[in-house]
């Protein structure tokens, strides 16, 4: 039964980290960006799920009222690696995101009535 038990453990460990926080990753925020009335944050934040997986790099939206929880926040933005991220809201509905050159995994052009716009 213990080494069941130490087999799943050991599965969940290395399973992919992407939109879902497992046992053995960590998030960390490197940067937020409230929209210019306040109603949006984004949230730039690396994941680290240890030494089965690289790093990834995300950029998250949610309301203002809302904590920052990468477990229930889908990201509209997910490179590999550890690349640095520059936000800057135009408007209440328009986000900006600077990007340098990665390999993307996810890259959404919109998230609710925000639109996201990659440089």
């Amino acid at each position: 039964m213990k080494s069941i038990l130490l087999g799943l453990l050991a599965i969940v460990g290395v399973s992919g980290c992407e939109g879902k926080v497992f046992a053995g990753c960590g998030d960390t925020v490197k940067t937020e960006a409230v929209s210019p009335g306040g109603r949006y944050v984004a949230t730039v934040f690396e994941r680290n799920c240890g030494a089965t997986a690289d790093y990834s790099t995300n950029v998250s939206l949610r309301e203002a009222k809302e904590s920052f929880d990468p477990s229930s926040q889908t990201p509209v933005l997910t490179v590999a690696g550890q690349p640095t991220i520059a936000l800057e809201w135009s408007t209440e509905t328009t986000l900006a995101v600077a990007v340098p050159e990665a390999e993307t995994f996810k890259k959404l052009e919109s998230w609710r009535d925000v639109r996201v716009d990659y440089r």
